[in-house]
This record gives C-alpha cells, structure tokens and sequence, in this order.
C-alpha cells in the first residue's frame, strides 16, 4: 500500500500537510498537559487557604491589678518634683597643695630695625674690572638700585658682600644684615 505519491510537487504538499499536522498536535497536547497532574496556578494566590488556627482573644486588662504594683522605693531624685534639695553628703575637704612660685617673665626682647625690604633682581660681572655689580629692586618704590660691593644704596643700606647667587646687605649703620639670594 503506497501512502506517499510519486515524487513532485504533490508529494511535498503532502510532507507539509503532515507536518503542520504534527506540529498542531505537538502544541494541543503541550497546553493540555497531564490530566494526571493539577493545573498550574497563574496566580501568586494559594490554590486553597491553609487551615487556620481557631482565634483566640487576649486577656482582658486588669486595671486593678495595676494597683496592687511593687510598694514605691524611696527614690533620691525625681526630676518633674519642686522642692528643697537634698543635703549634700558629707565629703573630705580637699586642701590644694602649696603654691609653686614661678620666676618672673623673662623681659621682652629688644626689636632691632625693621627687615630689610630689598629684593636682588640679579648679578653682572663687569668684565673690565672683574667686579660683580648688584641690582636690587625696592618692592615699595619699584625703584632699581645697581651696586658693588661696599657702596652705600638709597642711603639706608650698605653692601656688605656680594657672592656668586646672593648679596649680603645691612643698614648703614651695620644693623639688621639679611641675604638676599636670586628669585626671592
């Protein structure tokens, strides 16, 4: 018994017939499921509520059993009474040691003149003498002072030393000496 048609077009209708059949099937028989087993819940609900506990009531309150509470305490302090307040008990006096005398305050230094406020803006060797020549700069006037060693500068201060990166100055008078170095 032949069940398939000779090969061609009506046998390939035929294969997708029968397939689509099985498919149809396959799908009918996966959303049945197993009358065996209990349909599947859609729900977050439980299928049935659990036996519950028969309620019990609580015990009534018994205000006079509140009455009859532990006697009062004889409390030393109630904070939401007025009154007197209690004696304080009686303590050891405390006596301070003797007093340590401390020496005087040592007497305040001398000030010396105020800092110099000049600025070395930069050194030049003067070739023909083989001096260096100082250029100082005086932040509160902008103006620039050029100097050797030894020379007198806006008539306050004096040279005293000039190195290879800084310049020893001091007043006049040779107070107050402060080094000056390049860049500060």
């Amino acid at each position: 018994m032949k069940i398939l048609p000779p090969p061609g077009p009506e046998r390939r209708r035929q294969l997708v017939r029968l397939g689509v059949l099985v498919g149809v099937l396959a799908i009918a028989l996966w959303f049945r499921g197993n009358p065996a087993e209990p349909p599947a819940l859609t729900s977050n609900l439980p299928a049935a509520a659990p036996a519950v506990a028969p309620m019990t009531l609580p015990e009534p309150v018994r205000l006079t059993a509140l009455d009859e509470a532990a006697p009062p305490t004889d409390v030393g302090r109630n904070p939401f009474g007025f009154g007197a307040r209690p004696a304080p008990e009686a303590r050891e006096v405390y006596t301070p040691p003797p007093a340590v005398r401390l020496p005087p305050p040592a007497p305040p230094m001398p000030q010396g003149p105020p800092p110099i406020q000049l600025r070395l803006a930069g050194l030049m060797v003067d070739p023909g003498t083989g001096r260096t020549m100082a250029t100082l700069k005086d932040p509160a006037s902008g103006s620039l002072f050029h100097a050797f060693e030894g020379h007198v500068v806006d008539g306050r201060y004096r040279i005293v030393k000039v190195g290879m990166q800084s310049v020893v100055v001091s007043y006049v008078d040779g107070s107050g000496q402060r080094t000056l170095g390049l860049g500060n």
